[in-house]
């Protein structure tokens, strides 16, 4: 009984709201009939900018909404158009932008492989540098040639070709205005707002277009001599948030020397084989650079208050070469300033110095060792001065933990007994590279 009354109830309401809808509508149609044309022209108007509202940001929201929640490919349709979801590294593993001087071709993309031909910075990013009596800024990282073999130039981190110009023939000198002054040049476009620019680039060896999807290590290029350029290197510049030089930070916040690729150990017994480029680099990432201003180093003392200049270049010690320089250090001070085309210059004089020290240590005592082995003992020796006790030690121990505890983890003080936690991790470094071969930087 309740059941049929509540079906009554129902019916009745249903009955009374479809009256009063009715009613409803037949006086919004009066009114509207009563209303001037004007009045009704500018309603209308507005219903209609209401729809075509709703209708454009169905267009333009609703694939913005598909690719937050569902992601996609890294199809090949032009700059900046699939960043978002590129499948990229993080942007702290930014590669070594040179590669080997082999390639490898895997679906279809070559590759560089084994060890980058080139890991020697020949100038720093610096808002103001001279050359030839014009001072201006110097937006990337340059990179030096190898020599006369080819130097492979790699996307850094995957990306998309944003632009690319070859114009220019390869003989560069300084204020060529071709290609901007960057010779041939790529710009690549990363997730997160982040271009890549690689330039003086060898005329018509860009392997890729604009729109182009570059995996990292791809080949793109090769080191050239084009533009406002001195000679053969690679320019690597990188810009976060736009293009062009107010975008420019130093590459060093985003690409590391330690961060080439998987590289293959050395191999071989020959004490004067030795992967140059990885042991200038690793020992100027130790050592340090000191202060730059424009060309010039800035001198300055040391933890033991010796005076020092570019990557722990002693005056006192080195007073000879610097004098064979033209440089009398007994007129220098702190904050003095020296090229830094002499310095580095010097500094390559001492490698050498070491390495003829150490092999003929090693010769005397009948020792044999890999290059790397090498590479760290005249490392060890920049910094402590000699290894006169280290085949005593090595022809106990061997190349052991023991070797480490006793001989190659110290020292770690200054001259005046100062622990130096910086030191030790230096120590550390310098066996990884003996005991593993592997090139570890500060």
């Amino acid at each position: 009984m309740n059941n049929d009354f509540n079906e009554k109830d129902n019916l009745n309401d249903k009955k009374e709201k479809s009256l009063l809808k009715d009613m409803a509508k037949k006086g919004i149609s009066k009114k509207i009939k009563a209303m001037p044309l004007k009045t009704k022209l500018i309603i209308g108007g507005i219903i209609l900018g209401v729809v075509l509202f709703m209708l454009l940001f169905v267009v333009l929201i609703s694939p913005l909404m598909m690719l937050l929640l569902f992601g996609g490919g890294s199809g090949n349709t032009g700059s900046g158009s699939n960043l978002g979801y590129i499948d990229s590294n993080s942007e702290d593993n930014y590669w070594w932008p040179v590669g080997g001087t082999e390639a490898e071709e895997k679906d279809g993309v070559e590759y560089a492989t084994g060890t980058p031909s080139s890991l020697v910075v020949t100038s720093e990013f610096s808002p103001s540098r001279t050359i030839n009596g014009v001072t201006s800024s110097h937006t990337g990282m340059d990179i030096g040639a190898s020599g006369n073999q080819t130097d492979y130039v790699i996307a850094s981190m995957k990306g998309i070709i944003y632009s690319t110009f070859n114009g220019c023939n390869n003989n560069g000198y300084y204020q060529n205005k071709c290609g901007g002054g960057y010779g041939n040049h790529i710009v690549i476009e990363h997730a997160n707002g982040v271009y890549t620019v690689y330039a003086h680039l060898y005329p018509n060896s860009i392997r890729v277009s604009q729109g182009d999807t570059v995996n990292q290590g791809q080949i793109i290029a090769e080191m050239g001599n084009s533009g406002s350029s001195t000679g053969k290197h690679l320019h690597i510049g990188v810009e976060v948030g736009g293009r062009g030089s107010k975008y420019a930070v130093n590459p060093r916040e985003y690409i590391f020397v330690d961060n080439p690729r998987p590289v293959t150990v050395p191999s071989g017994s020959d004490n004067n084989t030795s992967n140059q480029g990885e042991l200038l680099t690793m020992l100027r990432s130790w050592e340090g650079t000191g202060t730059i201003k424009g060309d010039n180093y800035v001198v300055y003392p040391d933890s033991g208050g010796v005076l020092t200049v570019g990557h722990g270049v002693t005056l006192i010690n080195n007073k000879d070469k610097f004098k064979d320089h033209g440089i009398d250090i007994s007129k220098l001070k702190s904050g003095s300033e020296i090229k830094i085309s002499i310095v580095d210059a010097i500094e390559l004089e001492i490698l050498e110095d070491n390495r003829n020290y150490v092999n003929g240590i090693l010769s005397n005592n009948n020792i044999t060792l890999e290059s790397y082995q090498v590479d760290a003992l005249i490392i060890r020796t920049y910094n402590t001065g000699n290894i006169k006790n280290f085949p005593t030690h090595y022809k106990q121990y061997g190349n052991t933990e023991a070797l480490y505890d006793n001989y190659m983890s110290s020292p770690t003080t200054a001259i005046d007994g100062t622990y130096l936690s910086g030191l030790a991790r230096r120590r550390e470094a310098e066996w990884k590279l003996f005991n593993k071969g592997i090139y570890t930087y500060n």
